[in-house]
């Protein structure tokens, strides 16, 4: 079941242009984001270079601080509160 699940995934990541997956056994969803996803700065059509983005809420976020982007530790309910 895994299997073709991934293989839906693999699909997508031909399909669509800004969706990547990652293969299972990489790492904690931490370490992907890190070493797999994540992109330090976007250049627009206009030559604007904007930092990427994330939102996301989990107690591990703070261990981005290490590559110098700022991130806090939060759970769900407060980001949320946050988002509203």
């Amino acid at each position: 079941r895994n299997r073709e699940r991934y293989n839906f995934l693999k699909w997508g990541q031909n399909a669509f242009e800004t969706f990547k997956a990652v293969p299972p056994g990489c790492g904690i969803v931490h370490q992907v984001n890190l070493e797999f996803l994540a992109r330090t700065v976007f250049v627009n059509s206009d030559g604007v270079a904007y930092p990427d983005t994330l939102v996301g809420t989990d107690s591990h976020t703070t261990m981005i601080n290490a590559l110098g982007v700022v991130g806090w530790g939060v759970g769900g309910i407060e980001a949320e509160a946050g988002m509203l």
